[in-house]
């Protein structure tokens, strides 16, 4: 599950996930009712050939270096529904990309952790069930924020999953096409709008700017392909302790 702003940020990406129901776009917000919300999420997922719903409890992601409270609303309804709860959790994300510091990185070391599965028949009652699902998220976040990127091993990469609809094979077939000549015809008028506007600003100095630009956009590329994010996560420890 996703919320629309992620569509609208990555088009070219969200469009054919939601196309082809790979992806649950909702608005985010209060949600006035939530037994329609619940019915609408269950006729998507049976329409969906997807086996698994992926959902981000705390709602949005935290960058200050400590984990938000989980969020209920999904929770009730996998209690609700019986449905198998895992935590995942990644660390390290933010150096691959990050929009809020304008930050690209190439070559990182992602640490992720995967939980025991909480089944939530076992319990009695939801609260009961929730404290055990906040238990668990706070220990594998602490495990993998804290851990060691030399002593991990390697996780084998997963066999890809294989969508078997061939309805969904016909709409990415159409839609794909549709999306590179949008995206090329974007390029072309970004760039034709950058350099006209370099232009009209710097006059003579036009080919020195852009020049200069260049130069700054290969330097950006080099920095990210050899940084050592090993250096800021040891800063970031320094100041927790």
């Amino acid at each position: 599950m996703s919320r629309w702003a992620v569509a609208y940020v990555f088009p070219f990406f969200m469009i054919p996930m939601w196309f082809t129901r790979l992806v649950l776009l909702f608005k985010r917000g209060s949600i006035a009712d939530k037994v329609a919300f619940n019915a609408w999420i269950d006729k998507e997922w049976d329409r969906s050939t997807q086996t698994a719903l992926g959902v981000y409890p705390e709602g949005h992601r935290s960058t200050t270096g400590k984990s938000l409270p989980l969020k209920r609303g999904m929770l009730h309804y996998a209690f609700d529904r019986k449905i198998p709860v895992q935590v995942v959790i990644g660390g390290n994300k933010e150096s691959i990309l990050s929009e809020k510091k304008m930050v690209v990185g190439f070559g990182r070391t992602v640490r992720v952790g995967y939980s025991e599965v909480i089944f939530p028949d076992k319990y009695s009652d939801f609260e009961a069930f929730m404290a055990v699902v906040q238990s668990t998220w706070d220990a594998e976040w602490r495990e993998v924020m804290l851990a060691d990127n030399s002593a991990l091993e390697e996780l084998e990469e997963p066999v890809p999953y294989r969508d078997v609809d061939p309805a969904n094979f016909f709409k990415l077939l159409f839609i794909c096409p549709l999306e590179a000549a949008a995206f090329v015809q974007l390029m072309k008028w970004c760039v034709f709008r950058s350099v006209g506007g370099i232009q009209r600003v710097c006059g003579t100095w036009d080919s020195t700017v852009l020049g200069l630009l260049g130069c700054w956009i290969v330097a950006s590329f080099v920095y990210a392909a050899t940084w050592d994010d090993s250096d800021e996560r040891r800063g970031r420890e320094r100041k927790r302790r």
